[in-house]
């Protein structure tokens, strides 16, 4: 299983994002009477966004230096 890249970028407010769109697919999904009631009842939810896109990073692991046991000792 892959790890989403929004959960590696750090951005906590697009993680909350994701997790927000894909709990209301799920429901879409699973319960479409429920998702047709808090449809009805959250507009706003499908208005276009005033905000601009997030934008995601990609992961990028940091590089470390290990030393071998002994080196540079003279």
């Amino acid at each position: 299983m892959e790890v989403p890249p929004v959960f590696l970028s750090g951005n906590h407010k697009a993680i909350e994002e994701w997790k927000l769109d894909k709990s209301i697919e799920r429901t879409k999904t699973n319960r479409p009477d429920l998702y047709e009631a808090w449809a009805a009842a959250h507009p706003e939810y499908f208005a276009p966004k005033k905000r601009k896109k997030t934008k995601l990073t990609t992961y990028k692991p940091r590089k470390v230096q290990v030393e071998k046991p002994g080196a540079g000792e003279d």
